[in-house]
Order: C-alpha cells, then structure tokens, then sequence
C-alpha cells in the first residue's frame, strides 16, 4: 500500500471518529437542556433559588483539579466523569429515591437516555467514551469513580453556603427530616473534607449516603 493511500485511510478514520457538525450543534442541545433542569432534591426540600443540573455537573467537573497531586487518581478522568454524569437526566429529569422509582427503572431510563445521547454524536470514539464514563460512575468500582461519587456531597454543601440556599435553611431542614435525614432545626450539615488512603474523599461525621440522599 502506498503512503498517499495509507494516509487517506488515516483521514476517513479520524473523520469517523469525530462528530459532524450537525452531531456536535445535536450533542450540544441536549446537553443545553440541563441549564432548565432542577436539581429535584432541593425543589423537594423548599428551596426556592435551587440549581440545575448544569450548575452542579459544571462544580463536579472542576472540584477534580483540587486533586491534581493527590496519588492513584487520575484527576482528568475525574473531571470527565463529573461533567458527564448526570448527562442522562438532560433526557429523564432528575430522579431521586423519593420519586417513586425503583433503582431498576432508574437505572434503564438513564441507560436508554444514555444510548439515545451516543447516538446523538454517530458512531463516534468520543461518543464510546461519554458512556463508558456514565457506566464507570454508576458502577462506583474506580478510584475515579468513588472520589466523584463521594465529590457529591461537596457540591452540596458548595451550594447550602449559598446566601440564597441560607435563606431556605429552616425549609431544608424541614425537609431532610421528611425524607429521613438527620439534623437539629436550622443547623447546616457540618461536612469536613479528608483525604482517606489518598484515593477517596470522605466527609465526616455524617454519613455520606444519608446526607446526599436528598439532593442526589
């Protein structure tokens, strides 16, 4: 084969693994659709001046850069999980476990949704790796995986020192205690960051899973 033909062959993979224009402007208005989209738990909980999912997907995608130095995690892949990882609820809203949903329903409405965003994109590499990052989230197996996952809690706690979320405390506290959670009248969670093995995150004293449960 000569060389002239070798590089064209070059070209048309790298044209098929990127998106077309057309792919990109699709891509891009789904993903514009999480600026309109409520982060359900603190609609639930009262708070009137809630974030979207855009805003909180954009805190978990640069909190990662804080863990530059930090040994055994990729601080890059991170920052790509969390900008991806509720990418599902552009599709399917933000569904938390007061929704009257069952984790399997759950988990295959974001699937499709999922499926129906890398098709978005063609067969693209790019589109591969969007999902293969939401599964690696989900599955919570990696240490990328398990630093995001706990990450949430921080980006919570971002937004409660809001002065807007501040005015709203009394309301989310009201409503922690609806949907089980823990905490005296008008007191804010008192999440400490840690680094534990220098591979994950963790928040103390409260319980990471109960205390993300409602803004999830």
């Amino acid at each position: 084969m000569s060389a002239a033909a070798s590089d064209s062959g070059d070209k048309k993979r790298k044209r098929a693994d990127t998106p077309s224009p057309t792919q990109v402007l699709e891509f891009l208005k789904i993903c514009g659709k999480l600026k309109k989209t409520a982060r359900t738990g603190w609609v639930r909980c009262g708070v009137a001046k809630h974030e979207s999912v855009a805003d909180h997907s954009w805190r978990m995608g640069v909190l990662p850069m804080l863990l530059s130095d930090v040994k055994g995690i990729d601080a890059t892949r991170c920052m790509k999980i969390g900008l991806v990882h509720d990418l599902a609820e552009a599709l399917v809203g933000d569904i938390t476990p007061h929704c009257g949903v069952t984790k399997e329903e759950k988990s295959k409405l974001e699937a499709d949704a999922m499926a129906r965003i890398r098709s978005s994109v063609g067969e693209s590499a790019v589109g591969e790796e969007i999902v293969s990052l939401w599964e690696e989230y989900e599955a919570g197996e990696t240490a990328e995986a398990r630093t995001m996952r706990q990450s949430k809690a921080w980006t919570c706690l971002s937004f409660l020192r809001a002065p807007w979320a501040r005015s709203s405390t009394l309301r989310l506290q009201r409503g922690k205690r609806r949907y089980g959670h823990r905490g005296k009248r008008g007191e804010l969670p008192s999440h400490e960051p840690t680094l534990r093995n220098q591979t994950q995150i963790v928040w103390a004293p409260y319980s990471l899973s109960r205390e993300c449960a409602f803004c999830s």
